[in-house]
């Protein structure tokens, strides 16, 4: 069973460090503008990034869960490069699903990331999520399941929810919710010293 899974591990390893390759190739001004993100790619923030300053805080890759004995869990991210593949500890709470798809900017759009819009010269803001919805436009009986623009916290409550729509029609990522909290903890911090 061990072998069974040590050549599985080579084998996803392998085959990230081929994408990757393929994506440098295929890279315009450091944005990958010929194909879509991996849809089963996940992130999630690395348990160490405050102890590495240089390190993105954000590790990109293939989710990890093992089990061992008397109840202990581990979670970590499968990250790989062209030179490496490393396992990072993670911090499961801020696991985020990728959709698939690009903002107009070329920027991965990942769940929980916070969309801007602009409509009629104003800004409108979502967060991105998965699971089931019923669109604004439809009926009240008919329901979805993906990936969605909530607008349940924004001035639009009432804006339709197909992530789609939005991708298409000039939606950016400007940050993602546990960034806002993490700014507005930092903010918290600092003004209480």
């Amino acid at each position: 069973m061990g072998l069974k899974l040590t050549e599985q591990k080579t084998e996803l390893a392998e085959r990230m460090r081929n994408d990757q390759k393929n994506k440098s190739k295929e890279s315009l001004g450091g944005k990958n503008m010929n194909s879509k993100p991996d849809p089963y790619k996940t992130r999630a923030i690395r348990k160490c990034w405050k102890n590495f300053p240089t390190l993105n805080k954000w590790a990109e890759g293939y989710y990890y869960k093992r089990w061992f004995g008397k109840g202990e869990i581990t979670h970590k991210m499968l990250v790989s490069s062209e030179k490496s593949c490393d396992y990072w500890p993670i911090d499961p709470d801020t696991l985020c699903l990728c959709t698939g798809e690009t903002d107009k900017e070329g920027n991965t759009v990942w769940e929980n990331d916070v969309l801007e819009v602009t409509i009629h010269e104003e800004h409108a803001y979502a967060i991105v999520r998965f699971g089931r919805y019923a669109s604004s436009l439809g009926s009240d009986t008919t329901e979805h399941i993906g990936f969605f623009a909530d607008w349940s916290f924004s001035d639009h409550p009432d804006l339709r929810k197909d992530l789609g729509y939005w991708l298409n029609n000039g939606a950016i990522v400007i940050t993602t919710k546990f960034d806002m909290l993490l700014g507005e903890k930092q903010e918290n911090n600092s003004e209480r010293k």
